[in-house]
This record gives C-alpha cells, sequence and structure tokens, in this order.
C-alpha cells in the first residue's frame, strides 16, 4: 500500500516495508553495523528461523518498526546472531501461539491449514502476500481456503447432526 507524503511540488508516492523488496535485503544489515556498533556488540545478523520470522510479518509501522526491532534485539542478544528469543515479546507471542508439543502427530493437511492461516494472520489477511510467502499462486490460497470453509462446514453439521449445509 503506497502512501502519499507531501513534497514541495506536490505529492509523491512512498513504498511500504514488504513493498521494498530490493532494500528488504540491505536495510537489515545495515541496521546490524549500526547496533553493532552502539551497543559495541559483535552482532552479524539473524539465525535462519528469525529471518523467517521477521520476513513474514506485515511491518505496519514500516522501516521504524523495523529499526526499533532490531535495536531492541541486538541490544537483547547474548551471540553476535539475533536468535527469536531476542526479539520483543509480540514476535515470541506469535510463534508460541501457534505451536505445541502435539504438533509432531498432526497431518500433513492440517499442518498445511495452519500455516497458511498463520501466514495470512502475519500479513494482515493481504492473500497475494501470503501467497509470495508461502510460495504458491493466489488461486491455490482461495482453493485451499475454500476446501478448509467446506471441512468446517461439515464438522458443524456432523456436531450438530441437523444442521444444513449452505453452498
Amino acid at each position: 500500500m503506497r502512501r502519499p507524503v507531501s513534497v514541495k511540488s506536490g505529492f509523491r508516492s512512498v513504498l511500504t516495508l514488504p513493498e521494498r523488496t530490493a532494500s528488504a535485503a540491505i536495510l537489515p544489515s545495515a541496521l546490524f553495523e549500526k547496533f553493532a556498533t552502539e551497543y559495541r556488540k559483535p552482532i552479524k545478523g539473524l539465525v535462519r528461523r528469525a529471518q523467517i520470522l521477521l520476513a513474514t510479518y506485515p511491518w505496519p509501522g514500516n522501516v521504524r518498526e523495523l529499526e526499533n526491532v532490531i535495536g531492541n534485539a541486538s541490544m537483547m542478544a547474548d551471540d553476535s546472531l539475533i536468535d527469536i528469543d531476542d526479539l520483543p515479546e509480540r514476535f515470541r507471542r506469535l510463534l508460541n501461539s501457534e505451536g505445541s508439543a502435539n504438533d509432531a502427530l498432526l497431518s500433513l493437511e492440517e499442518v498445511q491449514r495452519r500455516h497458511l492461516l498463520r501466514v495470512l494472520e502475519m500479513v494482515g489477511g493481504n492473500k497475494v502476500r501470503a501467497a509470495e510467502v508461502v510460495g504458491i499462486s493466489r488461486a491455490t490460497i482461495y482453493q485451499l481456503l475454500s476446501r478448509m470453509k467446506l471441512e468446517e462446514r461439515r464438522q458443524e453439521a456432523g456436531a450438530w447432526g441437523t444442521k444444513r449445509l449452505k453452498f
């Protein structure tokens, strides 16, 4: 989503952080260098799972929010790589609310369903962005959501016995 910004000659468009694909990879590197110097710590980057978590977050606060998160995590980090435990609480809550010890016993379909719903939540319901993150087409996202809705209706009908399905 582009936001207009006032400039002397009128308005110009500013890309949100998820739309800045080219600078999204460069920006964290500059922030790691900045905070490594500021906090006198050997911060080199993120562990892979923290990278994935931050890459799927929608960043409503844009670059300033990313800078605050990286700064906070750099301050908390005990190692040269920032891990999920170093990230602010809201990121750890996102991760912790999604899994449990019983996840190892889930069917592949249930894992897929949970992952898709989690990604959709993290990107604010944006199906195009969710398709990019998951690596499937938008049409596939819609098919999966439709299938999930149908299955949910079947389960409700089975639980209530006489409830009719609506298509």
